[in-house]
């Protein structure tokens, strides 16, 4: 493989197909995953030892973090790629 001006290692088109469309599924699943939880928050809302307002406040807002990568991966953008990303979902 040649070395391309950044210091990484050229890729294929298959290659960069395929790790596209692997970050589009992580964050189709991520914002499915989001949506449920959320979801979930609201219908258990009045049942006791249900989300408060807090949880489902920052529920709604991993939701919206979801919402905002999974269109990024549709762009192609390798932000949802990066290690940041894989700590920040271990974060959340």
């Amino acid at each position: 493989m040649a070395i391309s001006g950044f210091g990484k290692p050229e890729r294929s088109a298959q290659e960069i197909t395929a790790d596209a469309m692997d970050a589009i599924m992580v964050g189709r699943t991520r914002l499915l995953l989001a949506v449920c939880v959320w979801l979930t928050g609201l219908v258990e809302a009045n049942q006791p030892g249900g989300f408060n307002d807090a949880s489902r406040t920052l529920f709604f807002a991993y939701l919206v973090h979801s919402g905002v990568l999974c269109i990024l991966s549709h762009f192609h953008r390798t932000f949802g790629e990066s290690r940041l990303m894989h700590w920040l979902d271990l974060g959340w």
